[in-house]
């Protein structure tokens, strides 16, 4: 048997031969921190109460949305903080005049006396009456000046070519411009719509239907020339080159409109050119310049007045006569 001295010495021995490690590694494996990891708890699903709760806050949070995207955008059109520029109204520039009001109601309706040329009617019957280059190529322009005429005395030719350069008439033609070539088209006025027309624009008719020229004028101005020729009741419109030398022309200026009764009366200052100068009458006797000139209208002051008389009794402007005043 092993005496104390001896088992005490073993027991030394055995601790002796266990290491600083194995002395940790024995302590880790009583260690509870390297258990296995047990699977987490299964959730528990949300209640009908929660989902509704969930579903209010993201419906409140696209509204907050919704609203702040549609405020932005009104910002950046409207710039409400911008600064608010001066109401052009409100802005008074110096040494700007005002454009003066004209007043255009019928002429029917006008007290006796003059009238403004600008009146809207007024402007439309001096567009009728003035000769333009185009009005002298195949036609005698003098005709209307050399005698105080009546126009019911006029040719039948020359009742046309007037109605030609009515207003009237040239909307009726362009009713038929469909195509945007003018040439292109084909424009017809029947009989009865150009026996209308003279009768209301100039209280007439004619006997024999003629041909006669119409100058159509666009924005650009001059534009084509249509002959108009009659066959079976009815005027058809075509294209035309007409002769264009001319070998005497009139140039006019109106210088005022006058309203008695039921006349309206519209004063021109009219001036003859042919290749020898400028003359005050048609038949070139007295002389304003002589020799040709490139700018003739500069010597319009010095010509005659001219009196074109309308009726306006029947709210048509009914062309009477042309006489000389002066």
């Amino acid at each position: 048997m092993e005496n104390n001295s001896e088992k005490e010495t073993k027991n030394k021995v055995e601790k002796a031969k266990i290491s600083p490690m194995d002395a940790d590694i024995m302590n880790l494996n009583n260690d509870d921190s390297f258990a296995p990891i047990g699977e987490e708890e299964e959730r528990v699903p949300l209640t009908e109460e929660e989902k509704e709760e969930v579903r209010k806050k993201l419906l409140i949070l696209l509204v907050v949305i919704f609203l702040s995207l549609v405020l932005l955008v009104v910002i950046l059109i409207f710039d409400p903080f911008s600064k608010d520029e001066p109401k052009k109204e409100n802005k008074k520039e110096e040494n700007v005049e005002e454009t003066p009001q004209v007043n255009q109601k019928k002429l029917i309706e006008y007290e006796d006396g003059e009238i403004d040329l600008t009146n809207d009617e007024i402007s439309i019957l001096m567009e009728e009456i003035v000769f333009k280059d185009q009005d002298h190529y195949e036609n005698n322009a003098l005709t209307l000046f050399v005698n105080d005429i009546n126009v019911t005395n006029l040719s039948d030719n020359y009742k046309l070519f007037l109605l030609g350069k009515t207003s009237d008439f040239n909307s009726a033609i362009l009713q038929n411009a469909k195509d945007t070539d003018f040439c292109n088209n084909e424009f017809k006025i029947s009989k009865d719509q150009v026996d209308k027309l003279l009768m209301d624009r100039f209280n007439t008719n004619v006997t024999k239907y003629e041909n006669f020229l119409y100058h159509y004028y666009d924005y650009d101005g001059y534009n084509s020339t249509l002959r108009f020729t009659y066959f079976n009741d009815e005027y058809t419109g075509k294209c035309y080159h007409p002769n264009n030398i001319v070998k005497s022309a009139i140039q006019q200026e109106v210088i005022k409109a006058t309203k008695e009764g039921d006349k309206l009366y519209l004063d021109c200052k009219v001036i003859f050119i042919n290749e020898n100068g400028v003359y005050k009458d048609p038949n070139f006797k007295e002389v304003i310049s002589t020799g040709q000139t490139s700018s003739p209208k500069t010597y319009i002051g010095k010509g005659n007045i001219y009196r074109y008389t309308y009726d306006i009794s029947q709210n048509n402007y009914s062309l009477i006569s042309i006489s000389l005043q002066k």
